[in-house]
């Protein structure tokens, strides 16, 4: 992956939900329904991402990641319905086509898991395929007292590390990864540790039911995943118009310290992101937004959206 091409992050596109806030809810979706996983399937998203001139995530966002878990998930649907922060000036920004496939199984260390190959195409520039996990990406970006533990680990290539490298990793949900879909959880695994490395939904899937999951389980002990389930939204894409279930995200990526070049500690800081996706039931994923902060004084705010363009259901 190259340099520029890896911090395929945040964007911004226009998407029209109907309403603010809540929307029809049939009182459940049915689970194996959410994310169709036929070999063969396919997806295609647009996507821009960028770094945004409002550094006030906190104000934004209206969480504080100490009372995540107890949190009720209409709060994170009140503050996403906000615009997302503007684009820094002179700041970088990117767009292009992403392109997911469930194409095979591939092995990890917790054994065979379905392949949900990602890849990622920009104007004027060949197709390529990220070999670092979106949530691995986020954790070395966040938390550089875990750098070299993740290089030694095999988690990150040995040269990673570049600002452009570890700007974020990508859409968490649609980035590709080793997928597995069992009866009432699907998720990724082996990416982070050798068991499930992040939940994408959990049973049952109707508004107000949560989950959580530790995140890095190996490398600390402080991150963790949050989500929560949402409504049913009517919502046009590129695609077409769908009735899609909402589903939050708080991932905490845990505190780290801010160190001058001669070693003095100047700050203690919490990075975590707060993201939606939209699954239409039949179809899968057909938009995610996320506005993350990595903290420390230097570091912006990162903004993404990816809607839907077109898909392919395998039967």
């Amino acid at each position: 992956m190259t340099s520029r091409l890896s911090i395929l992050f945040f964007s911004i596109f226009p998407l029209l939900l109907s309403g603010c806030g809540t929307g029809p809810d049939d009182g459940e979706t049915a689970f194996s329904r959410l994310w169709p996983n036929t070999d063969g399937s396919r997806w295609t998203y647009r996507f821009e991402d960028y770094a945004a001139a409002d550094s006030t995530i906190q104000a934004l966002a209206g969480l504080d990641p100490d009372e995540a878990a107890s949190l009720d998930y209409r709060a994170i649907e009140r503050r996403l319905d906000l615009p997302l922060p503007a684009r820094a000036t002179g700041g970088y920004s990117q767009k292009g086509e992403l392109r997911i496939e469930f194409d095979g199984t591939v092995s990890t260390l917790d054994g065979p898991k379905q392949n949900l190959k990602a890849v990622f195409m920009q104007a004027g520039k060949s197709g390529f395929s990220s070999g670092v996990d979106p949530i691995a990406a986020r954790i070395f970006r966040a938390r550089p007292d875990l750098r070299e533990k993740m290089k030694g680990a095999g988690l990150v290539p040995s040269g990673f590390g570049k600002t452009e490298d570890s700007w974020g990793g990508g859409p968490v949900n649609m980035w590709g990864g080793h997928f597995e879909k069992q009866e009432e959880w699907m998720g990724y695994y082996g990416d982070i540790t050798a068991d499930s490395s992040y939940t994408i939904a959990r049973a049952p899937v109707r508004a107000g039911a949560s989950f959580r999951h530790p995140l890095g389980s190996g490398l600390a002990d402080d991150m963790w995943e949050y989500g929560w389930i949402g409504d049913l939204r009517e919502v046009e894409t590129a695609a077409g118009s769908f009735t899609a279930r909402e589903v939050f995200y708080f991932i905490d990526l845990g505190t780290s310290q801010v160190i001058t070049e001669t070693g003095e500690v100047i700050d203690t800081v919490r990075s975590f992101s707060i993201l939606t996706t939209l699954f239409a039931p039949g179809v899968g994923p057909v938009y995610e937004r996320e506005i993350a902060d990595f903290g420390g004084p230097s570091l912006p705010i990162v903004c993404f959206e990816a809607e839907l363009e077109s898909f392919r259901i395998a039967r």
